[in-house]
């Protein structure tokens, strides 16, 4: 069981065995008598991005001190030009090196696996291929091998698995959807099983009943009854590798919990991103490996997770003591004889810096200028934290508009949102706010749908998590776990609740709706429902609400809003054109402009407004309201993004490309404009199934050299192309939107720039000048969050819980809003 330690694990530099170090005395004992060796270090970072940064530096390169002669010697290989047995391929330097450390720690009675934390690129997945193959149970019924893994990246652990092995020696099944089989015995005769995080908890068992009142939320619970789980966890496996193994870093998801009840006799977890918030991510990985004392909660918290904060360097310490034992870490730059482990070709990164048109500005202008004067309202009143969600989305629909105005036009059947910005073609420059029967309308909504409990139940969660954020900025607490969305580990924005009281992003949640669900009935499949991420209750679209409609709000702060933006006409008609003027007509807040001044951004063609009648009109109101995606014009980075193009193929005619964004209608407006331009391009996005995605991958990999009819182009959408994916075959990235933690897109660019590519790789990230993404990049910049490759694919380049004052500079206000 996990969580159960196994007492003969030592300590480095500890002078004592394992059960005397953490023998039952220890309450006995001071930490510092303990510790002693650490001293006491007081001195700490004073953010949470400081503390993020300094346990980034100080948690890598673990790696034994076997050198490669050793390991081959080990391995039974006379030079590191030989295979492994069972392998096709040749392993690199320090592959060998890990392989080596894998299967030495399998067979250590005292870990029986551990953690492989190399950073993105170093292989991984082949090093526990080649564990796999060197290290076989000699007992039959105890011999399958289950691997868990995001669903993207199951087809291509199969590829990998058969490609590199010789052929016949491992059996793979992939074991997911609708008609995967019943029985265990079935399970067992394969070598090989590969799953997802969803399934094995949609076969862990219904959800626990607590049987009695925890004394702290992190308290472990009792399990759930086996007689009612599926074959995965009937089966006793001879070894389980969690990839991506970060997905459970919060052992009270039911993912982390169903990974815990799993029976298998070696353990792994493989991760680039060991830790992504604090040192409390380790623990997961601890009680599933049932390695050390901190496997057990109580432990943790008492001598790691209680003083992380206060004493980061004890903490960070006594956490080296035990990963030094149990995992190994290698980075890109870490070297190894005088060399460093990788010789990949070189990554050249260009900050395309642009500028909007006239129009384009005078849009953003507009916009910026309304958000200003609300975040200068909540500035006053001293209540920015307390709107943190509303000041997210407000920076959310900033980032978008400096790839599209479209990216911000309301759908016909869209409610309007109070605290939004998404606007009707016709008033998509006038930022006229919803009025507040729109967020009435949503709470009746979900009281018609749910009942009156449930919207007391969600109201309830909403205004708890408020309460903690309002803590958090007054003591400079730790970012919550709940303001991050479930899904993309991001925080939250454009937030969805379901009736079970779990957020996500929007965008997010309309993937899991899109994709094939396959872990509920049939009938509710039918019936267009899906698993909730989380919960795996059954949920459906029309059944998910908008946030920020159940969020209590000061009548006293709506009444101050209102005044504030009655006086915003002053504000934008310092920044609008000369010939341009800002008139209040029976719309409070429209802007009005002269004839000759129309944005001619949005559309090619010009269609006057049924209402106008000569003189002023607004600058949008030529823009009918059925205005197709296709007669929309490109943008600023759309046109860069085409310059881009042609210059790669006049400079390299073979050369691929790959395309990212965050936001999928971006992507769907980039298409259009590369059809038009004849580019031969694929599309790989959330709402594809599984089986169009490898085929669009598949598609993509072939070399235009042997395949002239191959795709030159992907658009990729970032969260779903930005993990575990090989893109080798494309030399070019082309980032068109800032993501929020900068690590998110270095991950999604080292999906091309790893092991297999042999041309040099240029990066192309489009910036707009004097916009959000600038303040965007320069606040990344001064908190070392754009430090390549220190942590490879989670912490570095995460923003965290924003101050006030970045707020401020992100949104321009005050002296330090200036670039």
């Amino acid at each position: 069981m996990p969580g159960g330690w196994n007492p003969g694990v030592p300590v480095p530099g500890a002078g004592m065995i394992n059960d005397e170090f953490w023998s039952d005395r220890e309450d006995d004992l001071s930490m510092s008598d303990i510790y002693g060796r650490y001293g006491d270090e007081w001195d700490r970072p004073r953010t949470d991005q400081g503390l993020a940064t300094f346990f980034d530096e100080n948690m890598k390169d673990f790696i034994e001190d076997t050198t490669i002669d050793e390991s081959l010697k080990k391995l039974g290989l006379y030079s590191i030009n030989d295979c492994l047995p069972n392998l096709t391929i040749k392993l690199m330097a320090h592959q060998v090196l890990g392989v080596d450390f894998m299967i030495e720690k399998e067979k250590a009675q005292k870990y029986l696996g551990g953690i492989n934390a190399d950073a993105m690129g170093l292989g991984k997945t082949v090093q526990s291929i080649a564990t796999i193959a060197s290290h076989q149970s000699e007992d039959p019924r105890v011999k399958g091998t289950l691997i868990i893994a995001p669903l993207a990246l199951l087809q291509q652990w199969k590829n990998e698995i058969e490609s590199k092995t010789t052929p016949g020696l491992l059996r793979v099944l992939i074991y997911h959807g609708q008609k995967r089989t019943k029985t265990k015995n079935h399970l067992k005769q394969y070598d090989v099983v590969l799953t997802t995080y969803g399934t094995l908890v949609a076969e862990s068992g219904p959800k626990e009943k607590k049987k009695k009142k925890k004394k702290d939320e992190s308290d472990e619970e009792d399990y759930t009854d086996v007689r009612k789980q599926g074959p995965l966890m009937k089966v006793h496996w001879w070894r389980v590798i969690l990839d991506e193994a970060h997905q459970i870093r919060n052992k009270q998801t039911r993912a982390a919990k169903a990974c815990f009840l799993l029976k298998a006799h070696l353990r792994w977890c493989l991760t680039g991103t060991p830790i992504v918030n604090t040192l409390d991510d380790v623990f997961s990985y601890l009680h599933f490996l049932s390695i050390s004392p901190s496997a057990r909660w109580e432990h943790f918290r008492g001598h790691i997770s209680q003083i992380q904060k206060r004493r980061p360097k004890l903490a960070t310490k006594r956490m080296q003591a035990i990963l030094r034992q149990c995992c190994i870490r290698r980075h890109k730059d870490s070297e190894l004889n005088g060399q460093k482990l990788l010789q990949l070709k070189a990554k050249n990164t260009n900050i395309d810096t642009l500028n909007f048109t006239d129009d384009e500005r005078q849009i953003y202008t507009a916009i910026e200028n309304r958000f200003q004067v609300r975040f200068n309202s909540y500035l006053k009143r001293g209540t920015v934290m307390k709107h943190y969600s509303v000041v997210l989305v407000m920076l959310l629909r900033l980032r978008q508009l400096t790839c599209h105005p479209w990216l911000l036009r309301r759908n016909a059947n869209d409610g309007a949102h109070e605290q939004d910005v998404l606007v009707s073609d016709e008033d998509l420059m006038s930022g006229v706010s919803a009025v507040k029967s729109d967020d009435i309308a949503e709470v009746a909504r979900a009281k018609t749908l749910l009942g009156e409990e449930a919207v007391i139940n969600i109201k309830k969660k909403l205004a708890e998590r408020q309460a903690k954020i309002n803590d958090a900025a007054s003591d400079d607490t730790e970012v919550s776990r709940e303001e991050e969305c479930p899904i993309c580990s991001d925080v939250l924005t454009d937030e969805r609740i379901t009736p079970c009281c779990h957020s996500f992003c929007a965008p997010c949640l309309e993937d899991v709706f899109n994709n094939v669900a396959n872990h509920i009935d049939m009938r509710d499949i039918d019936d267009g429902k899906r698993s909730c991420p989380l919960c795996r209750d059954p949920i459906e679209r029309g059944k998910v609400f908008r946030a920020d409609a159940f969020i209590e709000h000061d009548k006293e702060d709506e009444e101050s809003d209102m005044a504030e933006e009655d006086g915003i006409e002053d504000d934008i008609e310092a920044k609008l054109e000369p010939g341009q003027e800002y008139e209040e007509g029976d719309e409070k807040g429209k802007r009005k402009a002269n004839g000759d001044v129309k944005p001619k951004i949005l559309s090619k063609k010009v269609k006057k407004s049924e209402d106008d009648q000569g003189g002023a009109e607004d600058p949008l109101a030529d823009v009918a309201d059925e205005l197709a995606i296709e007669d929309v014009l490109p943008s600023t980075k759309m046109k860069k993004l085409g310059d881009l193009i042609d210059e790669i193929n006049t400079s390299g005619p073979n050369d691929k490309i790959i395309v990212f964004s965050q936001f999928v209608q971006f992507i769907e407006l980039c298409s259009l404009f590369l059809t038009r331009k004849n580019v031969n391009h694929v599309r790989y996005i959330g709402s594809m199934k599984q089986d169009e995605r490898e085929q669009v991958l598949q598609e993509f990999g072939k070399k235009l050299e042997d395949h002239p009819k191959s795709p030159k182009v992907i658009l990729m959408s970032l969260k779903c192309g930005g993990v575990g994916l090989n893109l080798c075959a494309a030399n070019h990235v082309i980032c068109m939107d800032l993501a929020w933690n900068a690590a998110t897109e270095n991950q999604a660019v080292d999906r091309a720039h790893r092991i297999g590519q042999d041309k040099e790789v240029h990066v192309h990230r489009l910036v707009i000048e004097d916009t959000v993404e600038q303040r965007i990049m320069k606040l990344q910049e001064e908190k070392q969050a754009l430090s390549d490759g220190a942590m490879g694919e989670g912490a570095a380049g995460r923003l965290g819980r924003l101050s006030v004052r970045d707020l401020m500079r992100l949104f321009a206000v005050g002296g330090d809003g200036e670039d």
